[in-house]
Order: structure tokens, then C-alpha cells, then sequence
């Protein structure tokens, strides 16, 4: 899958987001401080995280292949 990440709020615009996607076990696979990266994932499941000021929110997510989607991380 080609994920796009995206950070919505009305701080956002100011401040950096330290985004990071882990493996189910745990594992660091990806991470970037870019506003709304884009990553190219393998099947499988994962934990995207993003942190603003201190503040993180997590989704978990499913990768099955072949997609391209955009994943929104709401509440900063």
C-alpha cells in the first residue's frame, strides 16, 4: 500500500509533526517530520503514530497490498 498521512487541526499549521509507524511486534519501521508524508508499506498490520507538542495519537491499521490511501490523524 502507498499510505498518505495527514494531521488536521486548527494548531497544526505552526508546529512540526514527528510522525512513526511500528510492526505488530513493536519494531520502528518508518518515521519522517514531514507535514503529510507519504510511505509505501508491506501487508501487514501497524501502529501509526503522530506527535505534535507533546501530544501523540495512535491508529492502528491493516495493510493488504496494492492500495493508496490517505490516513487523517484528527485532534491536534
Amino acid at each position: 500500500d502507498r499510505l498518505r498521512l495527514s494531521a488536521v487541526g486548527a494548531a497544526i499549521a505552526g508546529a512540526p509533526v514527528h510522525w512513526e509507524i511500528l510492526d505488530k511486534a513493536g519494531k520502528l519501521v518508518w518515521r519522517s517530520l514531514e507535514r503529510s508524508p507519504e510511505v509505501v508499506l508491506s501487508a501487514g498490520a501497524y501502529m501509526v503514530k503522530a506527535t505534535r507538542n507533546g501530544t501523540t495519537r495512535e491508529q492502528s491499521i491493516s495493510v493488504t497490498g496494492g492500495r493508496q490511501r490517505t490516513l487523517t490523524m484528527p485532534g491536534f
